[in-house]
């Protein structure tokens, strides 16, 4: 059983489950209500990465309790959308610049 709920979970990195785990107990501590991405969460995932909607999420992300701790989430396990304030492509670079590509 443990193995088929594997095959089925969304968490594909190693650790990714417990680092999830953590940031929504961050998410219940502050309260959804504080929370900019829990009042419109499509505006932080749009379907195509456009610029004014990008700009605009990324603005509100500014007002969240849990911008750092979303962010360093992100930049390790997300590869879409609008996390920690930063863009998936805002996250690759940085991803890429810790691992030294690109130098």
């Amino acid at each position: 059983m443990a193995r088929a709920m594997h095959q089925i979970s969304p968490f594909k990195a190693k650790g990714q489950y417990q680092a999830w785990l953590q940031l929504q107990n961050m998410i219940d501590d502050v309260g959804l209500d504080h929370i900019p991405c829990s009042q419109a969460p499509n505006f932080y995932h749009p379907s195509s990465e456009e610029k004014h909607y990008l700009e605009l999420a990324k603005k509100s992300c500014v007002t969240c309790p849990l911008l750092k701790p979303c962010g360093i989430y992100a930049i390790k396990y997300e590869k879409e959308g609008i996390w920690g304030g930063m863009s998936a492509n805002e996250r690759l670079k940085l991803r890429r610049a810790a691992r030294g590509v690109g130098r």
